[in-house]
């Protein structure tokens, strides 16, 4: 019988799951002490089921070692980084923290529900992909109806025109999902031979194709390889490269830098970014300046002005983000996380679906700050819930 607490539990997670395509429109800010804070839906879910984890004695996975020594070494990098900053100025990250933690908990609670039960894996496995599928719906709609979005800029938000951006506003993390998508669907026609789910497969490679996104484009290919390897179909991949090449090749070029695949202004401006967060490194190596506290360093210590530009508070490299804010030590543990992940997935579609996608990601986050995306982050503890292999875990 299925208790009324793990009835709660999935209800959240299905509402999680309906909010996640919508994306940043639903986002909301408010003003606290002089700083907008961004608040998302999904966001208001994962911090529900967080405080609910909480005051719960639920089962937890062996990896849960890991998780807590990631969790106790950025709550000190924080509290360390009042070395360098009053305590008002470190709210700011100590929210975004908290966020991490509730996307933490998100996985923690899923992977307990799911325990031993083969049928609601696979309805989430569904939902994932079905979360995909909506975000390449949104993405067609506004490419068609809102193909320039230039205005855009005067909101902190670079200006796109002609590129599928969707509901995240920005193509780089739009294929990102699209990504995910992708995988799970290919995943699932090895299992399950289905033309539907080729056509599928075709739809997500049209709509990353139409992000123009470069970053998406390389996480596509090291996602597919990865998985095609894995099922011993290179012969597969080799296709499908050739495939997705010949479909860029031939995309429409309608005018703007942005569908110039060629550019070279948002290369320069990468690497003054990871120049300027390695410089941010050096002040603090080893426990780094605190999570997440890049954009009141850089307000300080580097003279901005406007910190409400999205490029305040981020870094345009995920490893290079934690050792920014976590320093070594943070980047040691978060490093031992992810080993001990890759070595604990399932050899069943949804494993092998998981370590796809966290090739993908993490040759997308060289070029942005995927790992520590929220929708990246609530996909991926969804993901790696029902992706783990199978642990009686602990109390």
């Amino acid at each position: 019988m299925v208790s009324a607490k793990e009835r709660l539990y999935k209800r959240l997670i299905f509402v999680y799951l309906v909010l996640f395509p919508f994306g940043q429109i639903l986002r909301t800010s408010i003003s606290l002490y002089g700083r907008n804070i961004r608040l998302h839906p999904v966001d208001f879910v994962a911090l529900i089921i967080f405080l609910l984890w909480i005051f719960e004695k639920s089962r937890r996975p062996k990896i849960y070692t890991w998780i807590k020594a990631l969790v106790v070494t950025s709550v000190f990098s924080l509290l360390f980084s009042l070395s360098l900053f009053q305590l008002e100025e470190i709210y700011v990250g100590a929210m975004y923290l908290v966020r991490v933690f509730a996307y933490i908990s998100v996985f923690l609670i899923s992977w307990d529900v799911v325990r031993e039960k083969a049928q609601l894996k696979s309805n989430l496995f569904m939902s994932l992909i079905a979360v995909s599928l909506a975000t390449a719906i949104f993405g067609w709609i506004q490419y068609f109806l809102y193909p320039d979005l230039r205005s855009l800029a005067a909101y902190g938000w670079d200006d796109h025109y002609f590129r599928l951006i969707g509901t995240f506003l920005d193509p780089g993390f739009t294929s990102i999902i699209l990504v995910f998508g992708l995988i799970a669907t290919l995943a699932k026609y090895h299992r399950v031979k289905s033309k539907r789910l080729v056509f599928l497969s075709a739809f997500f490679l049209i709509t990353i194709a139409f992000t123009y996104s470069r970053a998406g484009y390389l996480a596509t290919l090291g996602g597919l390889l990865t998985l095609l390897y894995l099922k011993g179909k290179i012969r597969v991949f080799l296709v499908s490269v050739v495939v997705f090449i010949l479909s860029i090749l031939i995309l429409p070029k309608p005018g703007g830098e942005g569908v110039n695949l060629g550019r070279t202004t948002s290369i320069f401006a990468r690497v003054a970014n990871y120049s300027e967060t390695l410089q941010i490194f050096k002040k603090s190596p080893v426990f780094g300046v605190g999570f997440n506290n890049l954009c009141i360093y850089r307000e300080r210590y580097l003279g901005y002005l406007s910190t409400d530009a999205h490029s305040c508070g981020g870094a345009d490299s995920s490893l290079l983000f934690i050792l920014a804010v976590t320093g070594i030590l943070g980047l040691f543990v978060f490093a031992g996380l992810a080993i001990y992940l890759v070595k604990n997935v399932s050899s069943n579609t949804f494993g092998l679906t998981l370590l796809a996608s966290m090739s993908a990601v993490f040759i997308h986050s060289f070029f942005h700050n995927s790992l520590f995306y929220p929708w990246v982050m609530g996909y991926f503890a969804i993901l790696s819930a029902i992706g783990l292999k199978k642990s009686k875990g602990k109390s």
